[in-house]
């Protein structure tokens, strides 16, 4: 059966894989442990809650075997008083049934109370492993988010070689311009930007006194 076999080595690879990923992945184990609790502690309130249905339909039996009891014992009472020893001993019989029948209903109820309190027990450490695997997946969710945070942060961020490649863009531009100067024989301008030195370039043109020219008259 060649085709069943390779069904199954599917199946059981695919749920080998599964517990893998579950075990590099510390976020998904959490998630699984935690919804596997969840169902445990369905499963026990459940069971907490179908033992108290059972208890008091045992309790009510016993009640109602209880007062079964009281009325064959003043039965035979009566009988005894009339005489009718037969009628006594017979309602004596029935009560005593009764009586023993009460007393495994009450056997019952004390073994489903002690059931009932294991179950209490289990539920009240179900409920604090939750809240501690709720808390450790509310703190892996914390982390992730700071992570993704930083990323989305790192994104928005200048990287330094950039700032690197912009000032070497500058560079290379500067030493261009610098060559066309040096070679087209304009020396480069020594003046600071903006000034472009026309005040001094008016004095200079101006004649001093006694160049040829007659002092304006006083």
């Amino acid at each position: 059966m060649p085709g069943l076999k390779g069904r199954l080595s599917t199946v059981v690879k695919s749920k080998i894989s599964k517990q893998v990923d579950r075990a590099e992945n510390p976020g998904e184990t959490l998630d699984y442990a935690y919804e596997r609790q969840l169902e445990n502690l369905q499963n026990v309130k459940k069971g907490i809650a179908d033992i108290a249905t059972a208890k008091k339909r045992l309790a009510l039996q016993r009640q109602q075997l209880s007062e079964q009891g009281a009325k064959l014992d003043a039965q035979a009472r009566e009988a005894m008083s009339a005489g009718r020893e037969d009628l006594a001993r017979a309602a004596l019989e029935r009560k005593q049934l009764a009586v023993q029948e009460a007393g495994s209903l009450e056997q019952q109820l004390a073994e489903l109370e002690s059931e009932q309190g294991k179950l209490i027990e289990s539920e009240q450490r179900l409920r604090a492993r939750i809240e501690q695997l709720r808390s450790k997946k509310a703190l892996i969710d914390l982390q992730h988010f700071e992570e993704l945070t930083a990323k989305i942060s790192d994104v928005g961020e200048v990287d330094p070689h950039l700032d690197q490649l912009g000032a070497k863009s500058v560079v290379d531009d500067e030493f261009a311009r610098l060559k066309a100067e040096i070679q087209s024989g304009v020396p480069q301008s020594a003046l600071p930007a903006g000034d472009t030195g026309t005040g001094d370039h008016a004095e200079a043109q101006q004649p001093a006194a006694g160049d040829g020219e007659a002092p304006p008259p006083g």
